[in-house]
């Protein structure tokens, strides 16, 4: 998504004024970090797990909008580009607090001497890392 989101402006917006798009490409990588500071004391008040709930429903939301503006409006889908990349950001940061959760979860449930942590990151990684290589060659083969 990083690597190919400029292509997509490109292609996808190309009827708006190239400041524009360059403005909706660097606001993509400056407001997923601004975003997720902003969010670290609604994750301690509510907790991981409503949050991104909240964020994959906006993001549902962001969809049927889209769905129903249609591809007329480009201001629309340069917001849709934006907003998606930041809500998908911020969600993929807060993945090592779900998986320390879930060693913290395990170790209380099954009453173990010390945690299964290295075990449940290892996994984890083992099916990310390659998903993060293969999925931009897919998209862009299909």
């Amino acid at each position: 998504e990083k690597n190919f989101l400029s292509a997509f402006v490109d292609l996808l917006l190309s009827d708006l004024p190239r400041s524009t798009r360059s403005a909706i490409i660097s606001t993509s990588f400056i407001l997923p970090w601004v975003v997720t500071m902003l969010l670290g004391p609604v994750v301690n008040r509510y907790g991981v797990h409503p949050v991104i709930r909240f964020a994959f429903s906006l993001k549902f939301c962001l969809a049927a909008t889209a769905l129903a503006v249609g591809p007329t409006s480009t201001y629309f889908l340069g917001f849709y580009a934006v907003a998606v990349r930041v809500l998908t950001e911020c969600v993929c940061r807060q993945t090592p607090i779900v998986l320390a959760d879930l060693v913290d979860e395990d170790k209380v449930l099954n009453m173990r001497p010390k945690t299964l942590a290295a075990t449940v990151m290892a996994t984890s990684a083992f099916f990310t890392k390659p998903g993060e290589s293969l999925a931009p060659m897919l998209g862009w083969a299909l």
